[in-house]
């Protein structure tokens, strides 16, 4: 909410704060620098208020990338999954082309921008971080994944199979 007059931030704020009511949840859209240097993300707010992790999602246009939170967040406080079981398989989403991993031990690696997700719930939510696959079907931490979205998703937890 940057550049907002603190009006503006008040209101956004209250509208923020009956979405979560009503929904549960609410996702926050962050652009990307204007030089590339870091990449868009979005993640959800309010989840850890219900006890579960909150989500975090790189790389991705806002609708795109709300559409998959929204759609994640639905099914944990549908189902009651907390962890990177969410997605255990991997698992294709209804109506995602992309099949999606929730990455484990998030939590103590954010850094930098990605760690707004950690001030807005007082440093006391869980995170888990969503990745999506290249046009081949591997993720980031795969061998062969396509160079050119590397820099699109930053790795902030532990990869499936990766030693903690």
């Amino acid at each position: 909410m940057a550049g907002m007059s603190g009006d503006a931030v008040a209101s956004a704020q209250e509208h923020e704060a009956r979405i979560i009511e009503r929904c549960g949840w609410a996702v926050r859209g962050v652009f990307g620098a204007e030089d590339g240097s870091t990449p868009e993300f979005a993640y959800t707010v309010g989840l850890h208020l219900r006890g579960l992790p909150e989500l975090i999602i790189f790389g991705l246009q806002y609708l795109v990338a709300g559409s998959i939170l929204n759609a994640l967040a639905d099914q944990m406080l549908r189902d009651g999954v907390k962890d990177e079981r969410l997605l255990e398989g991997p698992r294709a989403l209804p109506g995602c082309p992309a099949r999606l991993f929730a990455l484990s031990g998030v939590a103590g690696m954010l850094v930098d921008e990605a760690s707004v997700v950690l001030r807005h719930s007082d440093g006391r939510a869980a995170v888990l971080q969503v990745c999506w696959s290249d046009e081949m079907g591997r993720f980031p931490w795969a061998a062969g994944f396509n160079e050119q979205l590397a820099d699109l998703q930053p790795l902030f937890g532990h990869a499936p199979g990766a030693a903690h």
